[in-house]
C-alpha cells in the first residue's frame, strides 16, 4: 500500500497494489518486485494527472520495465486499487490475480468480482487458463480500468493462491465477519486446509474508514506492506518539490540539507520480528536489521509454515 499526500493539484489518495510471479517462468519473484516498484514509483511522479490515466500508464511502464529484466520469459499478475476522498474507486488490473467487493451492511447484494481474469477461458471462452495478459508480456499490454460501484464498501485483491477455493465457500467467508483481520486469517486459514496450489497474498479494505483517515493532511508518501512501514518525507529546495532519497536513511545517517530547516524523522513501524518477506528482495533502508521493501506479495505458504515451526521451536 501506498499513500501521497496532497499537492497543490491533487487530494491524498492511496493505492493498494498485489503483483504475483506467474509459475513456471522464470524470475518470478523478481519480477513482481520489479513490477510493484516501478508502478509505484510512476505514480508519484505522475500524480497529477487523471486517476484512470494515471494507473494506466504507470501499469505500462512496470510491464515494460519486467519486459527488461526477463525479456518475455518471465512475468507477473498486477492488480490496484486508487482510493481518494470525494472520488470514484478505480480499479487496474492485468493478469489472473483478482479484485472483489461487496458492501458490509446486512441485507445488501452479495461478493462481486470486480474484474476478468486474463486467460483464454474468461477472455473468449476458451478451456485454457494460460494467460494472454500479465506484467512483463512487452508490446501489446491493454490494462483493464474500471470504477467501483458506490454500492460497494470493501474490497479483496487476491491471487489465484486464495481464490481457486471453492467460490461458495469464499464469498461465505467474505461476508462472514464484521472484522476484516478475521476474514483474512479465516481465508489463509482454509487455503492452507486446502492446499492452495500457489502462494496466497490478499488485501482487504474497508473503503469508508480509509477514505475517512486520507482527509487528515499527512507530509510525504507512506509505503507498507504486511510487515513494515517506510515514511518519506517531502524536501522543498531550490529546484522545486522533491522526494528526499535522503529520509530513507537512518537519521543518523543522513547529511544536513541546507535547503531544508527542519527535516522529518523517519517512522519505523514493525509489526513483525521475523518479516516473512521474499529472500531476494532488496531492502531499501536497514536499521538494526529492520528491513524495508515496497514488495507486496507475502511469502509462499510453505516458508510461511517453515518460518511457524521454527518460532515455535525457539
Amino acid at each position: 500500500m501506498m499513500r501521497v499526500s496532497a499537492s497543490p493539484n491533487t487530494l491524498p489518495f492511496a493505492v493498494v497494489a498485489l503483483a504475483d510471479g506467474m509459475g513456471g517462468m522464470s524470475d518470478g519473484s523478481e519480477c513482481a518486485t520489479i513490477g510493484i516498484s516501478v508502478f509505484f514509483n510512476c505514480i508519484v511522479k505522475l500524480r497529477g494527472i487523471d486517476a484512470a490515466e494515471m494507473l494506466r500508464v504507470a501499469a505500462l511502464e512496470a510491464n515494460q520495465a519486467v519486459f527488461n529484466l526477463a525479456q518475455g520469459h518471465g512475468g507477473a499478475t498486477l492488480s490496484a486499487i486508487y482510493i481518494s476522498p470525494n472520488s470514484p474507486i478505480i480499479t487496474l488490473n492485468i493478469g489472473d490475480s483478482r479484485i472483489y467487493g461487496w458492501h458490509s451492511a446486512e441485507g445488501q447484494s452479495g461478493i462481486v468480482r470486480l474484474t476478468v481474469d486474463d486467460n483464454l477461458q474468461e477472455a473468449v471462452g476458451g478451456t485454457g487458463t494460460e494467460l494472454l495478459q500479465f506484467c512483463g508480456m512487452g508490446t501489446g499490454l491493454r490494462p483493464h480500468v474500471g470504477i467501483v460501484p458506490q454500492s460497494i464498501d470493501r474490497l479483496a485483491l487476491t491471487s489465484d493462491g486464495v481464490h481457486f477455493i471453492n467460490p461458495e465457500v469464499f464469498k461465505d467467508i467474505l461476508s462472514s465477519s464484521i472484522q476484516l483481520n478475521d476474514v483474512s486469517k479465516q481465508l489463509l486459514t482454509y487455503a492452507r486446509w486446502r492446499g492452495s496450489p500457489d502462494n496466497a497474498s490478499l488485501a482487504l479494505i474497508d473503503t469508508r474508514t480509509l477514505k475517512s483517515d486520507l482527509q487528515y493532511e499527512e507530509s510525504g508518501i507512506s509505503l507498507a506492506d504486511a510487515f513494515n512501514m517506510l515514511e518519506i518525507a517531502w524536501v522543498r529546495s531550490d529546484m522545486g518539490e522533491q522526494i528526499s532519497h535522503q529520509a530513507m536513511k537512518p537519521v543518523a545517517e543522513r547529511p544536513r540539507l541546507p535547503s531544508a530547516k527542519a527535516l522529518p524523522a523517519v517512522k519505523e513501524r514493525k509489526k513483525s520480528k521475523k518479516p516473512l518477506t521474499s529472500k531476494k528482495a532488496s531492502p531499501l533502508a536497514s536499521n538494526n536489521d529492520s528491513q524495508f521493501s515496497i514488495q507486496l506479495e507475502t511469502s509462499t505458504i510453505a516458508d510461511e509454515s517453515a518460518a511457524k515451526s521454527s518460532n515455535e521451536s525457539d
